[in-house]
């Protein structure tokens, strides 16, 4: 997916959204709805290379499984948290998206402690 692609129509529709919100309210809603669905639209487009690529993966460490449900962990961890933020901060309780934002990281750090501890282990063998 392209970061560029869909960063350029987000700015857009918002240019476009504040213009139009000093003369006529009611398009700058249209328009923010409408860019939000083609975002969704590109995303949505683009979730069968992301299946392709977790099925590689899941093909690779066939024997060892820990690494990728911690990875799916983590990235599901990240993206609840962001979202969830972002509604906060949209909805004017910034304080709490800040609190959400924390508690994401520490969920973060929580889930990859194990793949630390591996990587512990084998250095600490290595000097053994």
């Amino acid at each position: 997916m392209d970061i560029l692609k869909v960063a350029g129509l987000a700015i857009l529709g918002v240019v476009t959204a504040m213009f139009l919100k000093q003369g006529k309210g009611e398009y700058s809603t249209i328009i923010g709805l409408a860019m939000a669905l083609l975002v969704c639209g590109y995303v949505v487009m683009n979730l069968l290379d992301v299946v392709k690529t977790i099925e590689t993966l899941w093909q690779r460490v066939a024997g060892n499984t820990n690494f990728l449900y911690i990875l799916l962990r983590v990235i599901g961890i990240t993206y609840i948290s962001d979202l969830t933020s972002g509604i906060c901060k949209e909805c004017g309780y910034s304080v709490l998206a800040g609190q959400v934002t924390i508690a994401g990281k520490m969920g973060v750090l929580l889930a990859g402690f194990p793949i630390f501890m591996n990587l512990l282990d084998f250095v600490l063998g290595l000097g053994a």
